[in-house]
C-alpha cells in the first residue's frame, strides 16, 4: 500500500511538501524537488525547517494556520503571493483526528495552463 500512496503523490503535477508538527520537511514529491532544487536553487531540503523557504511574514501566517489546525479549525487554507501563485495548506490527521502535520501544495499560473 505504501508504494501506491507514494505513486499517487509522485503523479500529482503540483509541488507537494509534507511537514511535521516541528515544521520539518519530511517528504517532497518529484515536482517539489524539481521546483526547490532547479528553480529556487535550494539544496536538499529534506529534514530542514519549512521556514528556510519562507520569509518572516509567511512564517507568521503558517504558524497561525497550524494553530488553527491544532484547535480543530479549518481543513484547508488558500494563500496567494505577488505572482498570483496559489499555496494550499492542508492538515494531515490520523484515524483519531489527531494532527500529524500539514502539507503545502503550490499551483502556478503556468501549471494551470499546462493541465
Amino acid at each position: 500500500m505504501k508504494t501506491i500512496y507514494k505513486g499517487i503523490l509522485e503523479s500529482i503535477p503540483y509541488p507537494i511538501v509534507f511537514v511535521n508538527l516541528d515544521h520539518e520537511i519530511v517528504y517532497i514529491n518529484k515536482r517539489a524537488s524539481e521546483v526547490y532544487h532547479n528553480e529556487h536553487k535550494y539544496p536538499n531540503i529534506m529534514g530542514q525547517s519549512i521556514f528556510h523557504c519562507h520569509n518572516e511574514k509567511s512564517r507568521t501566517i503558517i504558524l497561525e494556520i497550524v494553530e488553527r489546525f491544532k484547535n480543530g479549525g479549518g481543513e484547508e487554507y488558500l494563500l496567494t503571493n505577488k505572482r498570483n501563485e496559489r499555496n494550499f495548506v492542508t492538515p494531515v490527521r490520523n484515524e483519531n483526528g489527531e494532527l500529524l502535520g500539514y502539507y503545502e501544495r503550490f499551483e502556478s499560473n503556468e501549471e494551470w495552463k499546462a493541465i
